[in-house]
């Protein structure tokens, strides 16, 4: 994006808050469908009900549009330079860059089995 001072940044902030609020009138539907997961082995809803209402209560429904927005910017600004943000954002580039590295080598290996056995075929 640019690092948090760019314009790409701001535009994820926006966009970040934008679909926030845009989601809050769905919350009780969102709940619902979570409800059909209750009971199962996925490891996210091991706790049951309490699970629903942690749900629910991340979506602010008691907020204003005005004070979830606030809130939404406030999750993003402590993100920012959190420890666990960072690290993610190093892992995530290191992952990138892994993948990167594995799709190079593979083009570079397939370009010399195919000029090697154009050479073989003279």
């Amino acid at each position: 994006m640019g690092g948090v001072n760019s314009q790409g940044f701001r535009q994820f902030s926006e966009l970040l808050v934008k679909s926030f609020l845009a989601c809050r009138p769905f919350v009780e539907d969102i709940v619902a469908t979570a409800r059909l997961m209750i009971g199962t082995d996925l490891p996210a809803y091991r706790f049951g009900l309490g699970t629903l209402d942690r749900l629910r209560d991340r979506f602010k429904p008691e907020m204003t549009e005005r004070q979830a927005a606030e809130y939404m910017l406030s999750l993003l600004a402590n993100a920012k330079f959190s420890n666990k943000s960072i690290l993610y954002d190093q892992f995530q580039t290191l992952q990138v860059r892994r993948s990167l590295l594995t799709m190079t080598l593979t083009l570079r290996r397939t370009e010399f089995r195919d000029a090697h056995g154009a050479r073989n075929n003279r």
